[in-house]
């Protein structure tokens, strides 16, 4: 797994961390993912942010989208997820991708590093990108692998191809143009999310 695609893996157990830190018991959660997939991360001199996309394989072949993002400014991070996004938002071919969604239906958070600070989740906003394969790196996964965080471990099982990728866009007002996208495709790729509190 590279690094980058570790990082928003990271990010996204940290979205449902966070999402769900309310349960007191422990709870498993399993998603299958089939299809394309895109990510992206960026950092400028005021803020950073990612997003990871993946299609899921739902009931009767439907292929709704999850989207995670993370997005840090001044000392406060956003994040967020839309579990059930519909395909329409994310269009692929075997070599780019775009994406155009506004995250007022995400399930949506935040965190101030700050304890003085109080934030208030985002509640509306867009994210447009456009990945181009650019040719520096490739590579393809099979088998299982499993991370464990802090109350939460993930395991995943399949097969996956990436190539890294151009992203460009906007996320939330703000441009990016970055080296650090990931555009591949995970064939029959099972996340099992078990909480441990």
């Amino acid at each position: 797994m590279t690094a980058q695609r570790f990082y928003l893996l990271a990010s996204a157990v940290l979205s449902l961390l966070l999402a769900s830190a309310s349960a007191a018991h422990a709870s498993t959660s399993v998603s299958h993912v089939n299809g394309p997939d895109a990510s992206f991360f960026f950092c400028n001199s005021t803020v950073c942010g990612n997003v990871f996309v993946l299609t899921n394989q739902g009931p009767g072949g439907a292929n709704p989208l999850t989207i995670f993002y993370d997005f840090e400014e001044n000392g406060i991070d956003y994040f967020g997820n839309g579990l059930a996004v519909p395909h329409s938002v994310f269009n692929e071919t075997g070599q780019s991708a775009t994406l155009n969604v506004d995250i007022d239906t995400f399930s949506n958070g935040c965190f101030a590093f700050d304890p003085t600070v109080t934030c208030t989740p985002l509640s509306n906003g867009n994210i447009t990108a456009s990945w181009t394969v650019n040719g520096l790196a490739s590579g393809s996964s099979d088998g299982s692998n499993t991370h464990t965080f802090p109350g939460i471990s993930v395991k995943t099982s399949g097969h996956f191809v990436f190539q890294a990728a151009e992203a460009q866009g906007t996320m939330f007002g703000v441009n990016f143009d970055t080296q650090n996208g990931v555009f591949g495709r995970e064939d029959m790729v099972t996340l099992t999310f078990t909480t441990t509190q």
